[in-house]
């Protein structure tokens, strides 16, 4: 979670900086090179390890190699009383959603959750949202369509949630699957 955290951090910070930079007519890649050059202090200092430099770099490529469009915000919270549902957008990057994730290929509830922040972006700003992104940094971006499918399925499970919350539903029964071992929430699943 440490370093899921430090990925995080890095890339939201990155991303905000670079788009900047890149609205000041900076060339992307001098700034890049700048602000490598103050985390290979940290390095040098002791600060952080080398896997953690290696993994900035990495962020830092995979940015550089999808450049931020148009105007970026990050860790939005947004809520609609009409959906029933709250969260923190990782990043609205040109009025679309973006999911990051440090991991090498995304599971449905990563697609659940994009539907759900595009959903509340055209609730809270009234405005069509038709693509999401899920960055796995520093791999790949996926550009996800927010089909009536996914969106109907968001809304599925929001609905099975409730009903298991309220107690209409018993939660449905744990299944051990071999990536349960690696997660976070294994402890509260």
């Amino acid at each position: 979670m440490i370093r899921g955290s430090l990925a995080h951090n890095v890339y939201m910070d990155f991303s905000v900086e670079l788009s900047k930079a890149m609205s000041m007519g900076i060339n992307p890649q001098s700034y890049a090179s700048s602000y490598l050059s103050s985390w290979r202090a940290r390095l040098e200092e002791g600060l952080i390890s080398q896997d953690d430099y290696d993994l900035i770099e990495d962020i830092v490529d995979f940015r550089l190699r999808n450049a931020p469009r148009g105007p970026i915000k990050v860790e939005v919270k947004i809520s609609s009383i009409d959906l029933g549902v709250s969260g923190i957008v990782d990043m609205i990057e040109d009025l679309e959603p973006v999911e990051v994730k440090l991991k090498v290929k995304p599971r449905l509830q990563d697609y659940v959750q994009l539907a759900w922040y595009a959903m509340l972006i055209e609730d809270s700003m009234k405005l069509k949202v038709d693509f999401g992104y899920i960055d796995l940094i520093p791999i790949m971006r996926i550009k996800v369509r927010i089909s009536s499918r996914l969106r109907d399925l968001a809304i599925k499970l929001r609905n099975k949630a409730i009903k298991v919350l309220y107690g209409l539903e018993e939660p449905p029964r744990r299944i051990e699957k071999p990536f349960c071992k690696s997660c976070e929430l294994n402890l509260e699943c």
